[in-house]
């Protein structure tokens, strides 16, 4: 087997798989292991998905993650060569090889971020910003049943160039648990649009709009015009006018062939939060649970639906939908994140809680929440409910699929992600 350790040179490691399964500096190899300065190469099958691989727990954190990403469906006699390496530049780099296909592959500068952190932690971890910006590289844990990692903070370093636009789309946040839609849960890297798609209806049906979205305007446009790589010109999408198509929608705005290949479908969750008077309460891990809750219209006695959707649905399957109140609230960053996720979003613009979120907007947006009833969630400085035909702002959301990672860039918006495998 061969591995291109970033260089010109392809140099063969050892081939013995011995009960350790670790390959040590011996007399044979030992010239390659000075000259790259290896400090180790492991064999490792795949369909590796957690825990340490093969009981070695001295492989750094990010490698292991390294392994258990490269090919999680490949047949169990697959062998995976792993090796680690260091220089003064990058610190560890890994260089994998699966059957015949050789790839190297170093330690990203998201890599680096990821690295040594410490999940039992819900605190804000701050790494140096990439020099001369004024983005910071702030993360932390959610704390929720899937202790998900996403970027908090008023500038969060997390632009990426995706659809061929450098710095158009930013990072929410590493997911765990995210069903495909067959079952198959996986960690995946969730974006969103970091500019306004256009201003559009959540849906135009029935008197006040329905806040189903198996069946929602917006969701057969953003999974329809908006993935169409054939569309040559301009269409209509739903706007606030009843029945009738009256925004406009450019079609040079569609979502590219090569950014689709990196994204994949997902088991959006539907579920619905109830209104208290005026107002929708509770914590971003409140609204966390009721997203992936059952509670929706149609559900309880004596709730009636004017259309055959009752009850709505608690979840749905596809590519591009919008964010989650939970990942608005849980974007805030600052010393006062604490204090922040005890407080209901609906105050959030009633202090600095707002001011140190990356996903604030100074105009109105739609969320994908529904409220138990008819309307729908849509927020600016803080949340409320709007009617679905109403005209807001559109700003889609999908997710990688899961072996697509930042490889290069410094997340900043002069120097973005660059996604890689």
């Amino acid at each position: 087997m061969t591995a291109d350790l970033g260089s010109s040179k392809i140099v063969t490691i050892c081939n013995n798989n011995d009960a350790s399964n670790k390959c040590e500096n011996n007399s044979e190899y030992g010239s390659i292991f000075e000259e790259f300065g290896i400090q180790y190469a492991f064999f490792a099958v795949a369909n590796i998905t957690s825990g340490d691989v093969n009981g070695m727990t001295n492989i750094p954190v990010t490698v292991k993650r390294y392994i258990r990403d490269l090919d999680t469906d490949a047949d169990s006699n697959d062998v995976i060569l792993i090796v680690g390496y260091q220089t003064d530049e990058i610190g560890y780099e890994v260089a994998s090889i699966n059957y015949s296909k050789t790839t190297g592959k170093k330690m990203s500068e998201f890599d680096k971020l990821l690295s040594g952190l410490d999940s039992s932690s819900t605190d804000v971890v701050t790494k140096p910003s990439p020099e001369g910006e004024t983005c910071t590289n702030t993360v932390a844990f959610d704390g929720t049943a899937d202790n998900n990692l996403r970027y908090v903070g008023e500038r969060s370093c997390n632009y990426v160039k995706f659809d061929g636009q450098a710095g158009d789309w930013r990072i929410i946040g590493v997911m765990n648990n995210v069903d495909d839609g067959t079952g198959k849960k996986e960690t995946r890297i969730k974006l969103v649009r970091s500019s306004v798609l256009g201003y559009y209806s959540w849906d135009t049906s029935a008197d006040y709009g329905l806040n189903e979205w198996s069946q929602a305007d917006l969701m057969t446009e953003l999974n329809g015009d908006y993935l169409n790589t054939s569309l040559t010109a301009n269409t209509t999408w739903y706007n606030g006018a009843g029945d009738q198509k009256t925004a406009t929608f450019d079609y040079t705005k569609r979502l590219s062939a090569e950014a689709q290949n990196l994204i994949g479908n997902t088991k959006w969750h539907l579920g619905g939060v109830r209104m208290s008077g005026t107002s929708v309460s509770g914590t971003s891990s409140e609204f966390y649970e009721k997203e992936r809750g059952t509670d929706v219209w149609g559900n309880t006695n004596g709730q009636v639906c004017e259309t055959e959707y009752c009850p709505r649905s608690t979840t749905w399957t596809g590519k591009v939908a919008l964010i989650y109140p939970s990942d608005f609230g849980f974007a805030v960053g600052s010393t006062l994140r604490n204090t922040c996720l005890e407080k209901n979003l609906q105050n959030f613009n009633e202090d600095s809680c707002y001011y140190n979120d990356w996903l604030k907007s100074s105009s109105w947006n739609w969320m994908l929440t529904p409220i138990v009833g008819s309307p729908v969630l849509a927020y600016r400085d803080k949340l409320t409910f709007d009617s679905t035909r109403n005209a807001r702002g559109v700003y889609p959301v999908v997710y990688l699929k899961s072996w697509v990672r930042p490889v290069d860039g410094n997340g900043s918006w002069s120097n973005p992600y660059i996604l890689g495998f």
